[in-house]
């Protein structure tokens, strides 16, 4: 039964029962201690507390309870006047008891949040909010009770719309063909190119098909694109339409005019018509100003070498000529019918383009080659976005430890100092100038280019640098590094693909750490502030078999307990393999969870780090993130000094060597020799000009004696003896 508060409606159920109530204005005189409760959302349905809520939805009913948290029973017909707020909204609302309420008791209201009642509803904008429920018994005799909230977050409604990305559309065989070209008649066409781009905010999966309707001068023909992988917002996917007779029989026309090349997307789960379709204007019949191209060579080399682009009509000043995204030639030379390009040091293999006479002309595609040198890899660049001035690590193989010896290159062509140098990883700093785009590494002539972008951040504006680990199992924690996050950590709203939200673990302006939600599916993911939005540079993957994230403890004596955690273990104890290296490390016990394994470092296992490794039966083995290492006694480093001015000790950093020379160094090298004489470990940093510094290294060491020799090319080699213990 509804009854009436303040001209509103409410409801209230007391014991399951609907209880007629009776609205009074009396004054308040007994003293009672009320406090609220379990606010809720109760129409619409399924919306839980902490739960997102998507824009548009309508609020229709809010339950909470009123406990009596006193010693007296209150009485039949008591007034109870509270404060109902939802976000910035507030309404002052009463009711009273239909059944006396016993202490510790509690009684069930239920707020008409419609139009036929309060006309409260949810927030109309994305972010935080709160629904709360405040007492105003004027003789409550405590007040610390009386308010509660519940917490919840608005989010834009999840969509897919598709289009055709603006400016993809192109011929692209024949080459040499732009809209700003004319085209002579009885050219064939074979093959037009265009991106789909989903500019939703909600994935769409692999395996969907969408609609394509080619259009060419008024004659169209449709076909369907099924989508290889996930299509997920903001993303593009590439798409070439064969138009010859054996496939879509479109062609030019056989007239001098313009016409329009026009291409329609279509999906049924795209609300939004408006932008399926896109046109890209053309014209038939060349006229003899249009610059036009009709050759480059060579189309292969090394960075470096110098190309000639030759055509028709070119201008002979003002000309450009971009490899990728970015990244331009040096003009060398201009005549109206060649133009001859250095290949820049950061050019990668693609298409290259010339820009004369206000004209964009596809030149072909350039593959990129190594020549003299360039042995070493890259495999991976950390972090991958950030301002200028940010700390890259470059991991790969082959580099130089010579740090003067590797030259690193961001887009824009500005090179950065290397600081430390090994042959598997640099370190740099962005230089002034750098634009986004990937990074080279040329030794010896030879030169390699980042797997991945790495992207130049403004300062002041919220990024993320990088995320670990990349990929990990529904539940797991995964850290977040960048710049400007709410610095109340759960004002930050981490969404991942597939639109669950991650609940905060812990957080700063700078780190997030976050547990991957229940719905997570690969692809990027978001973090917005409350002001702004960053998402990661790289997707993260979800990995549906067995993860350990972590050894507990690291080291210890054979024969000790360890903890293997991690995610989707086996429940079955016999289902779970453990080697320490070689040895089997017996059956281990598994908690109820599968997110623990409680298993016995073998007996007689060597001294030193072992591999631990993980088979459960249905997955392929995994190993630990770290190596365990078995101790015989306290492990540590000697400290070791002479009067060469070298000095070898150890902090938290890691092992440090502290250096005095008498002369400015130049090109300095540390590199350690066992006691074979063996390199176990080198690295070049950056000391240039100094004649005292402390350089931090982490060289993986077993127990034994070790040579340390610092080699500079002002100062000769100096060395040091240091052993490390068990």
């Amino acid at each position: 039964m509804k009854i009436l508060l303040d001209s509103k409606l409410l409801k209230s159920f007391l014991g399951g029962v609907l209880l007629a109530m009776t609205i009074t204005t009396s004054a308040i005189a007994q003293s009672y201690d009320f406090s609220a409760s379990n606010v809720q959302i109760s129409d619409p349905i399924g919306i839980t507390v902490g739960s997102s809520i998507t824009l548009g939805t309508a609020l229709d009913e809010v339950s909470f309870d009123i406990v009596n948290s006193g010693s007296n029973t209150i009485p039949t017909g008591t007034v109870i006047p509270v404060t109902f707020e939802v976000g910035s909204n507030s309404v002052n609302l009463q009711g009273s008891l239909g059944a006396a309420l016993a202490p510790n008791a509690s009684t069930t209201f239920r707020v008409n949040c419609s139009a036929a009642g309060i006309n409260f509803n949810f927030p109309t904008s994305t972010g935080s909010f709160n629904i709360c429920v405040t007492t105003t018994y004027a003789s409550d005799p405590r007040l610390s009770n009386n308010k509660s909230c519940s917490g919840y977050s608005m989010a834009s409604a999840r969509t897919i719309d598709l289009r055709v990305k603006p400016g993809s559309i192109a011929v692209t065989d024949p080459t040499g063909i732009t809209p700003a070209n004319g085209i002579p008649l009885g050219t064939a066409l074979n093959q037009i190119s265009f991106e789909i781009e989903n500019v939703g905010n909600f994935g769409l999966g692999s395996g969907s098909s969408v609609t394509i309707v080619t259009e060419v001068d008024g004659v169209s023909r449709t076909g369907s694109f099924p989508l290889s992988s996930n299509l997920l917002a903001g993303q593009s996917t590439p798409v070439s339409a064969n138009t010859t007779a054996a496939a879509l029989n479109l062609d030019f026309p056989t007239s001098n005019g313009k016409f329009d090349i026009c291409i329609t997307v279509s999906v049924s789960l795209d609300p939004n018509k408006a932008n399926d379709q896109l046109c890209q204007e053309y014209t038939m019949g060349t006229a003899s100003s249009t610059p036009t191209v009709t050759n480059m060579s060579p189309v292969s080399g090394p960075v470096g070498t110098n190309i000639t682009i030759s055509g028709t009509n070119f201008a002979t000043s003002g000309n450009t000529v971009e490899f990728s995204t970015g990244v331009f030639g040096n003009i060398i030379s201009s005549t109206p019918t060649s133009v001859t390009v250095t290949v820049p040091a950061t050019a990668v293999t693609g298409p290259v383009e010339l820009i004369t006479a206000g004209t964009a002309l596809n030149c072909g595609t350039y593959t990129v080659t190594t020549t003299g040198g360039g042995s070493h890899t890259i495999t991976s660049i950390s972090p991958a976005a950030g301002p200028i001035g940010t700390e890259v690590t470059i991991t790969g193989t082959g580099f130089n430890t010579t740090t003067t010896a590797n030259t690193v290159t961001f887009s824009g062509g500005i090179n950065a100092t290397v600081k430390t140098a090994t042959a598997k990883s640099l370190v740099v700093d962005v230089p002034t100038g750098a634009l986004s785009g990937t990074i080279a590494v040329t030794i010896a002539g030879g030169t390699k280019n980042s797997p991945t972008s790495f992207t130049v951040v403004s300062s002041g504006t919220l990024f993320i640098s990088d995320f670990n680990p990349k990929r990990g199992a529904i539940g797991q924690e995964i850290t977040i590094d960048g710049d400007l996050f709410n610095a109340t950590a759960t004002n930050n709203i981490v969404t991942f693909s597939g639109g669950a939200n991650a609940s905060i673990v812990s957080g700063t302006t700078k780190k997030l750490v976050v547990k991957v939600p229940p719905g997570t599916i690969d692809g990027t993911f978001t973090v917005n502030n409350g002001s702004g939005t960053a998402t990661s540079p790289q997707s993260f993957f979800v990995e549906n078999g067995p993860v350990i994230t972590k050894l507990n403890p690291e080291s210890g004596k054979a024969g000790s307990a360890v903890k293997i955690e991690g995610f989707n273990f086996s429940t079955v104890d016999s289902e779970n393999k453990v080697l320490f290296g070689s040895l089997d490390a017996g059956l281990p016990i598994v908690n109820t969870a599968a997110t623990e394994l409680e298993v016995t470092v073998p007996p007689g296992l060597s001294a030193g780090e072992h591999t631990v490794r993980l088979s459960v039966t249905g997955f392929t083995t995994i190993s630990a993130p770290k190596k365990y290492r078995v101790l015989s006694a306290t492990s540590g480093i000697f400290e070791s000094s002479a009067d060469n001015g070298l000095k070898v000790y150890t902090n938290n950093e890691g092992l440090n060597l502290s250096i005095k020379t008498k002369k400015p160094m130049l090109n300095s090298k540390v590199v350690i020799y066992d006691i074979r004489g063996l390199i176990v470990f080198e690295q070049g940093f950056d000391a240039e000009g100094q004649t005292e510094f402390v350089h931090t290294m982490n060289p993986e060491l077993h127990s034994g004696i070790y040579i340390l020799s610092l080699e500079d090319e002002n100062n000769g080699i100096k060395t040091q003896k240091f052993v490390v213990a068990q």
